[in-house]
């Protein structure tokens, strides 16, 4: 079942469509200022908590994470390659080994031949 709200809120809301139409047959560009300020205040506000309060605020396994990371970049150079990129070279290498002998070693078929299938399930049965 529903809850029905208390009638001093549809009294309310009866008030503020009040002030919301009069407010705009009578002075327009005062509710258009006040629609813009409104908007640009709450947009200062949710930047500063943003700024100030989410924005560093992180899981603990992110932190432990990025500090083994960290760790991990000081006790390894960068410089040399990693098994897996190595192994990622060596396959690039043979794909390009395998597509140059491909295309050199590729002979143009006859289009006016066909292989014809026999019966093959015939041979089959006769030897079990």
């Amino acid at each position: 079942m529903r809850r029905r709200l208390p009638i001093w809120t549809y009294i309310l809301f009866a008030f503020a469509a009040l002030g919301l139409v009069t407010t705009l047959l009578f002075d327009m560009t005062s509710l258009i200022r006040n629609i813009l300020s409104s908007i640009l205040m709450i947009a200062v506000i949710y930047g500063l908590v943003y700024f100030f309060v989410l924005r560093h605020r992180q899981p603990n396994d992110i932190k432990k994470y990025r500090k083994a990371v960290k760790q991990s970049k000081k006790k390894y150079p960068h410089n040399q390659p990693t098994h897996y990129q190595r192994a990622q070279k060596q396959q690039r290498k043979q794909k390009q080994r395998v597509t140059t002998k491909s295309k050199t070693s590729k002979h143009k078929r006859a289009s006016h031949l066909r292989v014809i299938d026999g019966k093959k399930d015939t041979h089959k049965k006769m030897t079990l």
